[in-house]
């Protein structure tokens, strides 16, 4: 052992040769929210990610479809992705947009 934190080499820097997994791609990632929303939801939703306001959160309830915004952060941040996709589904089973504290008291309950 050296001195100067050489300690811990991530597994590329012990093995150069080693691919690490990538993880899931940004469509497949967004699949499965779609899938897990319209599962818990048992309703069919258009869900779309803006590239642009990247912490955009919107649900519009005006068309058959309920059509679902959610800013591109919830692909770098699988937290964010769970509390947006959460929220989605609330207002899908209330059928209209919940306000902030009806939402931080269903996350209590569950």
């Amino acid at each position: 052992m050296g001195t100067g934190g050489g300690l811990f080499l991530s597994l590329r820097e012990a093995d150069p040769s080693v691919k690490l997994c990538n993880a899931m791609d940004d469509k497949e990632f967004i699949d499965r929210l779609r899938s897990k929303m319209e599962t818990s939801t048992g309703v069919a939703v258009d869900l779309v990610i803006d590239r642009q306001d990247k912490r955009h959160l919107s649900i519009d309830f005006t068309t058959k479809t309920p059509s679902i915004v959610f800013g591109a952060d919830v692909l770098e941040h699988p937290g964010l992705a769970r509390m947006f996709s959460q929220y989605a589904i609330l207002c899908i089973n209330q059928r209209r947009e919940v306000t902030e504290l009806e939402f931080l008291m269903f996350l209590r309950r569950n």
